[in-house]
């Protein structure tokens, strides 16, 4: 069982975001009222996620992995897409671990 790592609320209140750290990452999309899940997205990273957020419009999420190697990973919340819609690596040089 993997640690919840980060997690964030959309803006109309009505979901809940959810990523953990380790082997067999999950992300996870919960309803807000009855705690329920809603939707899982497939994990692309090996290691899981050490931050995330939803975007203001709530159709996407952007999440940044663990290391090794950092990346930026998006997935719509439109549709039925469970795999990332964009993944790119973000150089060690450029990234700045404020937490």
């Amino acid at each position: 069982m993997n640690i919840i790592t980060c997690s964030a609320v959309s803006r109309d209140k009505s979901f809940i975001i959810t990523a953990d750290k380790g082997e067999n990452s999950m992300i996870i999309q919960w309803d807000a009222q009855t705690g329920d899940p809603i939707r899982t997205f497939q994990s692309k990273s090996p290691q899981g996620y050490k931050a995330l957020d939803i975007s203001s419009d709530n159709k996407f999420i952007a999440l940044i992995s663990w290391q090794p190697h950092h990346a930026l990973w998006i997935y719509s919340l439109e549709g039925t897409q469970d795999m990332p819609i964009i993944m790119s690596e973000i150089s060690h040089e450029k990234l700045v671990d404020q937490f």
